[in-house]
């Protein structure tokens, strides 16, 4: 939430109580909720981040309708997830025979070794539900009545290979 302080006055929402805490600590106002049942108003937001969250909540569809529903018009929603495409497509051309996590490296010897990290691991305590590229991401969000979706960056994340962040109108 620090990272985004300069957009303006920034509101976390978190289901555990530890993050909470420490976001508290640390002088940022964040609430108990989940991001399929947002605690706020219609119309509240310019904008609505979800980084690395929605892969993690089984309604997905729920996650991009309460964003929708909490961004006042002409407001943005920014989402960063694993791109699983990306990671898949490195491995099938023998581009890498390891994906890097957290600074330890697993070994792919087959499939399940991915969908080991990407849908059954328990990577800090919550799974992947789902697996996103730039494709199934615009067409959740487009099925929530966002529309003007564009990439707006594409970076290296260490830990899964690249994520890629997208913004789209409401």
């Amino acid at each position: 939430a620090h990272h985004l302080a300069h957009y303006g006055q920034v509101t976390g929402v978190d289901l555990h109580s530890r993050p909470l805490e420490v976001a508290r600590q640390r002088g940022l106002q964040v609430q108990e909720g989940s991001a399929d049942d947002l605690p706020f108003d219609d119309a509240t937001f310019d904008l609505v981040t979800l980084l690395d969250v929605v892969e993690h909540v089984p309604n997905e569809h729920g996650v991009f309708g309460e964003c929708y529903r909490v961004l006042k018009p002409g407001g943005k929603l920014g989402v960063v997830v694993p791109d699983t495409r990306e990671v898949l497509t490195r491995w099938l051309w023998g581009m890498a025979d390891v994906i890097p996590m957290a600074d330890m490296y697993w070994p792919i010897k087959d499939l399940d070794a991915v969908n080991h990290l990407f849908l059954y691991s328990d990577v800090q305590g919550s799974r992947h539900q789902w697996m996103y590229d730039k494709f199934t991401l615009a067409r959740a969000m487009q099925r929530a009545g966002f529309g003007d979706l564009r990439e707006i960056d594409r970076h290296f994340d260490p830990r899964l290979g690249s994520p890629a962040w997208y913004q789209c109108g409401h």
